[in-house]
């Protein structure tokens, strides 16, 4: 039962699966192929994104690249979470700014920072965009890897991309190994002042438990 993947902590996915591989920084598809690329309320449109045998994982890193203008982030992140089957309430349903987001899930004590997130529960990300917004992103945590690095999937900039983010080591985008630890979640620009943070660790304000705003 997919309702009962939530609960779960990210534990690496089955070996009789054949995950995809991905690239540690997706960017949006160029050329002929980027209008061939489903969009990511058709993608999620159906209700579940499963197929009875596939990986929920492999699934969920298949929609990096689908493009949607129309969406946010917190609309993404909650039809995310239809998709993996969680019975979303209405007054989620009904959010689509961060703050908003957040302040529903302080109400309902789901609000804070962990260092060990679970499936479905949402990451939220202040300042990143160039207005400096609090709650200014929101994505969907799919996994922990064996370094304690989280992966989640967001929207930005009308594209779907898989991101990675560690709060214990919020400066460092690599490892020794040159694997991703905190991706880049805003973009630079030029007038930026100095001492602007750009990685996801630095971004990361807190953590909104996938129970507190589902259905049981």
């Amino acid at each position: 039962m997919l309702a009962g993947v939530a609960a779960a902590d990210l534990l690496p996915p089955s070996a009789t699966f054949r995950e995809p591989s991905i690239r540690n920084q997706p960017s949006a598809p160029a050329g002929p192929s980027a209008e061939r690329r489903p969009t990511a309320q058709r993608v999620l449109a159906t209700g579940s994104i499963v197929d009875p045998g596939d990986s929920l994982v492999a699934h969920l890193r298949s929609l990096v690249g689908a493009r949607d203008e129309a969406m946010t982030s917190v609309q993404f992140a909650i039809a995310t979470l239809r998709g993996m089957g969680e019975a979303v309430d209405a007054d989620l349903a009904g959010t689509t700014t961060g703050v908003d987001l957040v302040a529903l899930a302080q109400s309902r004590d789901a609000w804070g920072k962990t260092a060990k997130p679970a499936l479905g529960d949402l990451l939220v990300f202040d300042r990143s965009d160039n207005n400096d917004r609090p709650s200014s992103l929101v994505g969907v945590v799919i996994r922990r890897d064996d370094r304690g690095v989280i992966e989640f999937l967001y929207l930005q900039r009308g594209v779907i991309r898989r991101g990675f983010v560690d709060s214990r080591r919020p400066t460092m985008q690599r490892d020794d190994r040159q694997r991703v630890v905190n991706t880049h979640v805003r973009a630079g620009r030029s007038g930026d002042p100095r001492g602007t943070k750009y990685l996801a660790g630095e971004l990361l304000s807190g953590v909104i438990g996938l129970q507190g705003l589902t259905l049981p």
